[in-house]
């Protein structure tokens, strides 16, 4: 499909997206597992084998986020079977509350490894792997979401 338009109408129908995605494109932040630094205070204990006195040692767990730019649509409730439009023969039911994200490419590595997503006062959880979105070369990436339940 490439081979029908120039490199020129290509950057122009992707700035075009681009701007599309900029335009509808709301915050939210994306959360990893914290990372954990362990600091020693004394060279004489050994963590193997728990010897040389008492755990000298410190752990320091610092969160890890990061705010990215997503077009996000909410599944509506005639839309409960993932990919029963696109006329697959998996179908699988999605809680009510799943939205849809589309993220560019420089977020889609963050967000693959990212524990919870948090948006409009919700938390939720990633449960698909990227999917490529794009006229020519996957620029953005769909992930699906489903609400976590804190009341349980």
């Amino acid at each position: 499909m490439t081979n029908y338009f120039s490199a020129a109408d290509r950057a122009q129908i992707a700035a075009v997206f681009d701007n599309v995605h900029t335009t509808l494109g709301q915050t939210i932040t994306a959360y990893k597992d914290a990372e954990s630094t362990i600091v020693v205070m004394s060279p004489a204990y050994n963590s193997i084998y728990g010897t040389g006195g008492s755990s000298p040692s410190t752990i320091t767990k610092t969160a890890v986020s990061r705010e990215i730019s997503a077009r996000v649509r909410y599944i509506s409730g005639d839309e409960e079977l993932f990919l029963s439009k696109a006329g697959a023969q998996l179908k699988i039911p999605l809680p009510h509350g799943s939205v849809r994200l589309k993220v560019n490419a420089s977020d889609k590595d963050f967000l693959k490894e990212a524990k919870r997503v948090e948006f409009d006062g919700i938390r939720y959880s990633i449960t698909s792997d990227p999917l490529g979105i794009g006229p020519f070369s996957p620029e953005y990436f769909s992930f699906f979401l489903t609400p976590i339940d804190e009341d349980a």
